[in-house]
């Protein structure tokens, strides 16, 4: 018997879990989702499952799934996006306490058991699981959220750990069903729908604990019939960017219209827009523009937005460093864009410029290699390489002088450590 098995049994509470499946397109992962609910050392759940209209044999899996056990419930509705479908599941969900999971991903046999032993240890709302990225050559927790140090918190509040940020998806979270049904997901949104909603349900949480050793694994696969619902979008596309600055922009109006006081708030905006740039915005601004066929480039509109709101609540100054990726990553579509691009790609750069006050952009030309924020830029010339000193590179000026450089040079390499590898040429 597991020590949280037996912590459960001496409890006078055994609570139910509901554990609720967004499913689209799901036919060949969906059996071992559900298996792996079925498995649990946790006796005591239940499954809700919504078909989002799907095409290919998921339906009928489900139906086969369900006639063999009582506890699994169905439902197909028109399809209508992750949001609307979550919204169901909330809905309709039961039991003490609810658990998303992806169609695609399975939990770890023990996981019900640890999660609900910690929110009867802790007294907890939301309880955080620890998730395995699985991919066809490695397994491996991401490394952005354990240096985070979520996974080494005790019991506290979103106000007390903005680190919590680190950790925005619904699935795998533990949460008292009362406390979920509060908020709905968005519906307009195409893809980080989970963000606000989560953000609500943070803020609205008396405590929050986390799981001390792995609950689920996130399966990643190159099908795109055998991915989750919430992860069906194309990241590099200019709509579905929009989408993710909406998000972000509905997290931070969140944050503002909650109890906390002005200072609280301003803390945990500035550690989502942290986290944020450096995991979504900086590569989704490179995406965005070199994928989008959109000429009219939409999601700068969005993104100005987003500044707007950083310059009226006086975060930019925290924010320079990072805020100078998202400069220098939109000045390198101005080789490859046509005029109304290389417009559109200026007035975003004019806004960031005056987002931190940059008065005087020299027009100095610069090469070499320099780290700004997360990102480090190898600039190769034709004869040599040269390293910018550190004192031109740590002044606001510097970085701009090297971005008005960054113009004129024939060949970038650009590497993000932090926000996940990408290689960019021109």
């Amino acid at each position: 018997m597991s020590d949280s098995s037996s912590l459960i049994e001496n409890n006078d509470r055994v609570p139910s879990v509901n554990v609720l499946i967004a499913a689209h397109q799901a036919e060949s992962t969906i059996q071992a989702a559900v298996d792996s609910v079925v498995a649990q050392t946790y006796a005591h759940w239940s499954i809700s499952i919504v078909d989002d209209g799907s095409r290919d044999a998921t339906w009928e899996k489900l139906l086969e799934i369900a006639s063999s056990d009582d506890r699994i419930h169905v439902e197909q509705i028109h399809h209508s996006g992750v949001s609307v479908t979550r919204n169901r599941l909330l809905e309709t969900s039961r039991g003490e306490f609810i658990f998303f999971l992806d169609a695609d991903d399975v939990l770890e046999t023990t996981a019900l058991d640890d999660l609900v032993s910690v929110a009867l240890k802790d007294n907890s709302d939301v309880v955080l699981g620890r998730t395995t990225r699985v991919t066809s050559s490695k397994s491996y927790e991401l490394p952005e959220v354990v240096k985070s140090g979520i996974y080494e918190l005790k019991a506290t509040t979103f106000v007390s750990s903005p680190e919590l940020v680190h950790s925005l998806g619904a699935a795998n979270k533990l949460i008292k069903r009362e406390l979920a049904q509060v908020v709905t997901f968005e519906n307009s949104l195409a893809t980080a729908e989970d963000q606000p909603w989560l953000v609500a349900v943070y803020l609205a949480a008396a405590k929050i604990s986390t799981a001390k050793r792995p609950t689920y694994r996130w399966i990643q696969s190159n099908d795109p019939g055998a991915r989750s619902l919430s992860s069906q979008v194309r990241s590099g596309d200019d709509i579905y960017f929009s989408a993710q600055l909406r998000s972000l922009q509905m997290s931070l109006h969140v944050i503002e219209n909650s109890e906390c006081t002005s200072t609280d708030s301003r803390r945990l905006q500035i550690a989502l827009l942290q986290r944020s740039i450096v995991r979504d915005l900086v590569p989704g601004v490179v995406a965005a523009i070199q994928n989008s066929s959109n000429e009219n480039l939409l999601f700068i509109e969005e993104f100005v937005r987003v500044l707007n709101f950083i310059q009226s609540h006086d975060l930019g100054v925290s924010l320079a460093n990072e805020l100078a990726d998202v400069v220098v990553m939109s000045v390198f579509a101005q080789r490859k864009a046509n005029a109304a691009k290389r417009n559109k790609i200026m007035k975003l750069r004019e806004n960031l410029l005056r987002l931190i006050d940059v008065k005087d952009i020299s027009e100095t030309s610069a090469t070499g290699l320099i780290s700004i924020g997360p990102t480090t830029f190898l600039v190769n010339t034709r004869k040599f390489v040269e390293r910018m000193s550190h004192s031109n590179s740590h002044s606001a000026q510097g970085k701009f002088a090297f971005v008005q450089g960054l113009i004129s040079t024939p060949n970038i390499i650009v590497t993000t450590a932090r926000a996940g590898k990408f290689t960019t040429r021109f």
